[in-house]
């Protein structure tokens, strides 16, 4: 089997993981049992994998982790709002962009 096809379809597979659980709480309109520190690592690393996809120039890594990105920083986004209201967590949810857009940037030439 094409190695190409197989990691294409295993950062499909990825990056569609964690969107049940977005649904989820988006119709229950209740983050309180999910865990930003999980959210936070969950980002770490896959800010991670797409700087490594960059280095590598491999597609699949790029797009099937930008997209994981998007979700979990959606969802991190949600349980913040949701639980501190959204006036109060700007410049948290701030922060944590920003330090996932620098642990993304650092080595890029």
């Amino acid at each position: 089997m094409n190695t190409d096809l197989i990691g294409l379809i295993a950062g499909v597979l990825t990056s569609f993981a964690m969107m049940p659980q977005l649904i989820k709480v988006i119709r229950s309109r209740n983050a309180d049992d999910i865990s930003i520190l999980i959210l936070i690592v969950l980002l770490s690393g896959l800010s991670l994998w797409v700087w490594y996809g960059i280095m590598k120039e491999g597609w699949q890594i790029i797009l099937s982790n930008s997209f994981a990105v998007l979700v979990n920083l959606s969802l991190l986004a949600y349980c913040i709002i949701s639980r501190k209201g959204f006036n109060r967590c700007r410049s948290e949810m701030y922060g944590i962009l920003l330090s996932n857009l620098a642990a993304a940037k650092i080595g890029i030439k």
